[in-house]
């Protein structure tokens, strides 16, 4: 799937340089893009992250043209088009990150479309996607892991979500007895917790025994994984060198 949005990129930008007149690209976009309805997306305040966030705004002719700027922009994984008037258009590109605004009604918003789970484990619940990734990796990497791949680090919100990731794992037998980060963490401010993908204020937790701890002091560990030795019950880590096994993203 990559080695074929690539070779797509490649050939779409080329011919607009060589026969813009003749050419018409929305028929490779829409292999490229796929268009998404009242999603909360817009990622304004990526926190340490701005390469996810907002990237740059730019006038359009159209949203086509708009896609094709994200593919020649470096970090751009989503758009948001606002028709002006006839013939101009306001374009948005944004990385991958997500937040807690959605784009309005009357806007076009688009993300790339790529293989998010290319090396992992994939699983559906609900409306979610979701990647079990087997590499060690610290909490930040996985977090931008994640977000390279149009994803996020997992948030659990209920504990019927919760059960369905554990039976997963638990039946699985390359998953079952292995750690995984989760988006869950309190780094901005101390035992608010959130989820990292949306700075969602977390409402369900599934904390093992004590957790969470600090178990090096308060503010110690602002991070969170789910771990098997605690029937994936989640346990607080530090963020920047704790590695477990490995990382859950979801889309």
């Amino acid at each position: 799937m990559f080695s074929e949005n690539l070779f797509a990129v490649i050939c779409l930008v080329t011919c607009l340089f060589v026969t813009e007149a003749s050419y018409k690209p929305a028929a490779e976009l829409k292999r490229l893009f796929k268009i998404e309805r009242n999603k909360k997306f817009i990622p304004d305040n990526m926190i340490g992250l701005p390469d996810y966030g907002h990237l740059k705004s730019i006038e359009a002719q159209s949203a086509t043209e708009c896609n094709i700027e994200c593919l020649k922009t470096p970090k751009c994984g989503q758009t948001n088009a606002e028709k002006l008037d006839a013939k101009i258009w306001n374009c948005d590109l944004f990385g991958w990150g997500t937040g807690q605004t959605e784009s309005s009604l009357d806007h076009h918003h688009y993300t790339m479309i790529v293989n998010f789970c290319e090396d992992g484990f994939i699983h559906e619940y609900d409306s979610s996607t979701y990647c079990f990734n087997l590499e060690s990796l610290v909490w930040e990497e996985a977090e931008v892991k994640c977000l390279e791949h149009g994803a996020t680090l997992v948030a659990i919100e209920t504990d019927d979500e919760q059960t369905a990731l554990a039976n997963y794992m638990s039946n699985n037998t390359d998953l079952k007895n292995q750690g995984f980060h989760i988006g869950l963490n309190d780094r901005n401010t101390l035992e608010e917790y959130v989820w990292t993908g949306s700075l969602a204020l977390a409402t369900y937790f599934n904390w093992g025994g004590v957790e969470p701890n600090d178990i090096n002091g308060p503010g110690s560990e602002r991070c969170a994984f789910m771990n098997y030795l605690g029937n994936y019950t989640w346990w607080d880590i530090t963020c920047s060198d704790h590695k477990p096994a490995g990382y859950i993203c979801e889309r």
